[in-house]
């Protein structure tokens, strides 16, 4: 597994441009993180694979999961100004999350009461984030997109997949894969 983290802030009006150049038309009017993030994919691709940039193409499935030809899986993420782009083997799903203040309200409305008990509150923000970057990193590794964060409890993606969550001052990322 490889984890690459950009951050937007280092790139400048003149490199979106070439990155945008670089990645087709389609990309002109693409938020910058998508851009960035797009751009260092396929130029990731292309230097694993010995191609060249053009030829990498980047689908998508039904449920917008993207994907490759060359039998390598990766995930993408962004917040704020972070972008984390996750490579394996094997199916992953990544989920970043800029650190920030959280409204209680949303404990009840996004998550399920098993889930209540791995909420430490005197770290509310941090163990919210914990949570939500877990379960979306789940469902983007299952490739169904994010339906609803309360129909599996977190000790069973715990229990059943591997996690993997790193803390900094500024984000919180998750990855999820499937146990060996």
């Amino acid at each position: 597994m490889e984890l690459k983290i950009y951050n937007k802030t280092k790139y400048t009006k003149d490199d979106l441009q070439r990155f945008r150049q670089a990645l087709g038309e389609k990309y002109l009017s693409f938020k910058e993180e998508t851009v960035i993030a797009h751009y260092f994919l396929k130029d990731s691709l292309a230097k694993q694979f010995n191609k060249n940039f053009d030829e990498i193409t980047i689908y998508k499935n039904e449920h917008g999961k993207p994907y490759c030809e060359y039998g390598i899986f990766f995930n993408i993420s962004h917040s704020d100004n972070f972008i984390a782009i996750a490579f394996s083997n094997d199916e992953i799903g990544v989920d970043i999350e800029y650190k920030r203040k959280i409204n209680p309200k949303l404990l009840h409305k996004c998550f399920n009461e098993c889930d209540f008990e791995f909420v430490d509150k005197s770290n509310f923000d941090g163990s919210f984030l914990r949570l939500w970057t877990t379960k979306e990193a789940y469902f983007k590794l299952i490739g169904t997109g994010i339906t609803n964060l309360k129909s599996i409890d977190i000790s069973e993606i715990y229990s059943n997949y591997v996690v993997e969550t790193t803390e900094t001052d500024n984000y919180i990322l998750s990855i999820v894969t499937h146990k060996k």
